[in-house]
């Protein structure tokens, strides 16, 4: 009876560890996916930040109502938290000319963008 149970407990451990695996597999694909970024957005340099207003390439820009800013890990952060200076890519309101979207880009995501844009 105790080889069975500790059969039993062997393949109960061996599901578990399975499930992990997958589950974290998914997210390390999640994470080396490269993000979304609309079609009319552009790659840009942030020079400098003054809460509602950042510099987009040497230009003062205003921050839409509500605009969202991402870091490189894909996370919501606030505008006053960017760094002095940094690639992005910039979307615009189309009816405004207001930034509604900054999306902080490391050195390869910018690569990436400037050759497929």
């Amino acid at each position: 009876m105790g080889a069975a149970r500790l059969c039993y407990v062997w393949g109960m451990i061996a599901r578990v560890v399975a499930v992990v695996l997958v589950v974290l597999s998914l997210a390390a694909g999640q994470a080396l996916a490269a993000r979304p970024f609309p079609k009319d957005a552009k790659l840009a340099t942030l020079n400098g930040v003054d809460a509602p207003n950042v510099n987009v390439d040497g230009e003062w820009k205003r921050l839409a109502p509500g605009a969202m800013v991402y870091d490189t890990g894909n996370r919501i952060v606030q505008a006053e938290t960017l760094p002095a200076k940094v690639q992005a890519v910039v979307q615009y309101e189309a009816t405004t000319g207001f930034v509604a979207k900054i999306w902080l880009l490391s050195d390869d995501e910018a690569a990436q963008f400037a050759a497929s844009h």
